[in-house]
């Protein structure tokens, strides 16, 4: 089994985050890797999200160009006939569906 644990360590001091992400080439990228399994996540361990939080819109990256960079991840796995089974996560009342810690 091939698994990734895509963890983010982005600086609040970094700009243009996710500005060039195309959810087609990441998701074709782990295809061809036989990638089974990827950990994606809302929050880095800088403690800012990267999904379009309206509870809380002060922890969003401040330099996040892709507003909801969590579900244009999750959604080229599904579009790759990969699939989304959020394991020992709450979900968001905001965003229903996704996985958050």
């Amino acid at each position: 089994m091939r698994q990734i644990h895509l963890d983010f360590h982005t600086s609040e001091k970094i700009t243009e985050v996710a500005k060039q992400f195309n959810a087609e080439d990441f998701s074709e990228t782990f295809k061809k890797a036989h990638v089974n399994s990827v950990n994606l996540f809302a929050r880095c361990h800088h403690g800012m999200m990267y999904y379009n939080s309206k509870l809380f819109p002060e922890r969003i990256h401040p330099h996040l160009k892709e507003p909801d960079l969590l579900k244009l991840q999750s959604k080229g796995y599904k579009s790759k006939s990969l699939y989304e089974r959020p394991l020992g996560c709450l979900y968001s009342k905001e965003s229903p569906g996704v996985g958050l810690y």
